[in-house]
């Protein structure tokens, strides 16, 4: 039986049942509540009163470092993130900012359903799915991009703004390959599109080893083909850390690190206009203080 199962759904955990309806991380609680313990007995009484909205120097610059060694492995300037409380708070501001009323985002699909919420809520987007083919390893090809494309122009009658991209993928599971990313890159970069990379699962993966793997699948000739690359690669290594100003990139503590009530997630991007529109609209899902310096002392 699951421990950690709310009493709400506690009646499913009969033995004979294991929970999956949420994406949490519990082995590393172990881990981690000493470091929050301690953490949270040495908060300063100064972060009880304001602190800037969009994320402290202090936890933008521990998230900068993390980034850079961990996720994106190129530079990342503190300056250039906004920290907001999660990635669902991240994407309803994001897509607030850069779209308007009715325009349409491309999903590859299967995908994450509280994504209709997050584009929904404030911004009343349409959400246009990109079919991934099982047959051919649920890879993202540019053919089934502009089939979108024009799908969403007909049912419109306006050009898609922006693509939304999980890599790993959400439920799948898949990471997707650099020359895959490469073609997805370079098509949105000729559509003149948004690509936002929602890189929550950056470290939750099988190390070098493709998803599904076996002993019995490694063999040569038996079990199912890998699907999708075998180590992840964030769309910041692809275009060598140079974002335009229509690449976006998020991550966040609540999938690698378990930690989903602690609600911090952060937003990457170069582009100064959308960054300033994201500040102002921080004020409205700003993380609290006490919260900022758990993070910043976990990532330190």
């Amino acid at each position: 039986k699951d421990p950690f199962l709310e009493d709400s759904v506690r009646s499913l955990d009969s033995g004979d049942w294991v929970f999956m309806a949420l994406a949490e991380n519990k082995l590393m609680l172990d881990v981690l509540r000493p470091r929050v313990i301690q953490a949270l007995q040495r908060i300063p009484e100064s972060l009880m009163s304001y602190v800037p909205m969009q994320g402290q120097v202090a936890l933008r610059q521990s998230l900068s470092t993390f980034l850079e060694r961990h996720v994106v492995k190129v530079p990342v300037q503190p300056n250039e993130l906004v920290c907001m409380t999660g990635v669902s708070a991240i994407l309803s501001n994001l897509f607030y900012c850069i779209c308007e009323d009715g325009d349409s985002v491309l999903i590859p699909a299967p995908y994450y359903s509280a994504f209709d919420s997050d584009l929904s809520a404030f911004c009343n987007l349409q959400r246009v799915l990109v079919p991934l083919d099982s047959e051919a390893g649920y890879q993202l090809t540019v053919n089934a991009l502009e089939a979108a494309y024009h799908k969403a122009q007909q049912t419109s009658g306006r050009d898609p703004k922006a693509v939304l991209l999980t890599n790993p993928h959400n439920p799948l599971g898949r990471i997707s390959p650099r020359e895959e990313l490469e073609a997805i890159l370079g098509w949105c970069t000729t559509k003149g599109m948004h690509l936002v990379s929602d890189e929550i699962y950056a470290l939750s993966t099988f190390g070098d080893r493709s998803w599904p793997s076996s002993p019995a699948s490694d063999a040569v000739g038996s079990g199912p083909p890998p699907v999708g690359g075998q180590s992840f690669v964030s769309i910041a290594e692809v275009c060598g850390g140079k974002l335009s100003d229509h690449v976006h990139i998020m991550w966040s503590v609540s999938k690698d690190f378990g930690m989903a009530g602690v609600r911090v997630g952060v937003l990457w991007s170069k582009n100064s206009v959308l960054l300033e529109a994201l500040r102002g609209a921080s004020k409205f899902t700003s993380v609290s203080g006490p919260t900022q310096f758990l993070v910043t002392d976990l990532l330190a």
